[in-house]
């Protein structure tokens, strides 16, 4: 997976793809989820909200960052919710945009 939320720099002759904002921001965003689907006790996010940022469904909008990703009750491996949440880059605002039955 593919995300326009993060741009490989070249640093030292070593492509990197490592955002601090970014996984700072991803981990808010899963957190979010969490919180409005009862908790880690009734709901874990997709693995991507776990991995390397570079791996997180993202879409870079400027000033902030949506991450669109499912979830589902702990031990299911079939998704049942979807979330769709926004993060401002500098952290200060965390918006769910939506949340419910995994749209097409």
């Amino acid at each position: 997976f593919s995300t326009s939320c993060v741009t490989p720099q070249t640093v030292n002759g070593n492509t990197i793809t490592f955002t601090p904002a970014l996984t700072r921001a991803r981990n808010l965003a899963r957190q979010a989820a969490e919180k409005v689907n009862g908790g880690l006790s009734q709901y874990r996010a997709a693995a991507s909200m776990y991995g390397p940022s570079f791996e997180a469904p993202c879409v870079d909008s400027g000033n902030s960052w949506i991450f669109t990703f499912t979830g589902s009750q702990p031990g299911s491996t079939i998704p049942s919710v979807e979330s769709i949440v926004t993060v401002a880059k500098d952290g200060s605002k965390v918006t769910v945009d939506y949340n419910g039955s995994i749209r097409s």
